[in-house]
């Protein structure tokens, strides 16, 4: 009687222990849910410290600042969203994204808006011939759609 007496103890222990695994777990993944599903708030200059927010990229300077801590880099950026509003950003490292194009030749009107804003503040900057030989004669237009093309090219042909 006295063996039943202790099995009975440790399948009780067991059993509360099962449950107390659980309990923990369920809430634990309760937490985890919360942070992944947290709920973004658009980044504004009065958004409060601690609050999860999004922020729509439209230009990314490069960094101006890197900090290293714990063995990790973050690089500071100056990050405009679509309204030209800046905002400093902290990136480990940031994303590429693939653009997709036509590619045109550059004309010189385009050096020249380029020339102007590299000018620096003593009025020197770059001749366009140093500014094609960096960046190339040729510019990748983005706006270029492949699709009205193909619809083109399917009119044209069909009619023939």
């Amino acid at each position: 009687m006295n063996v039943y007496k202790n099995i009975k103890c440790k399948k009780s222990m067991l059993v509360i222990g099962i449950i107390l695994f659980v309990v923990f777990m369920g809430l634990g993944l309760l937490i985890y849910s919360g942070e992944v599903n947290a709920e973004y708030e658009v980044l504004t200059k009065n958004t409060s410290e601690n609050v999860y927010a999004k922020l729509n990229v439209s230009l990314l300077d490069s960094a101006f600042a890197t900090e290293t801590l714990d063995g990790k880099e973050k690089d500071y950026y100056i990050a405009f969203d679509e309204n030209d509003n800046p905002f400093i950003i902290v990136l480990e490292k940031p994303n590429p994204v693939m653009v997709y194009g036509n590619v045109s030749k550059s004309d010189t009107e385009v050096f020249k808006y380029l020339q102007e804003f590299l000018k620096d503040e003593d009025g020197n900057t770059y001749t366009i011939d140093e500014l094609k030989s960096v960046v190339g004669e040729n510019y990748l237009d983005t706006t270029w759609d492949n699709k009205e093309e193909g619809i083109f090219a399917l009119i044209l042909f069909g009619v023939f």
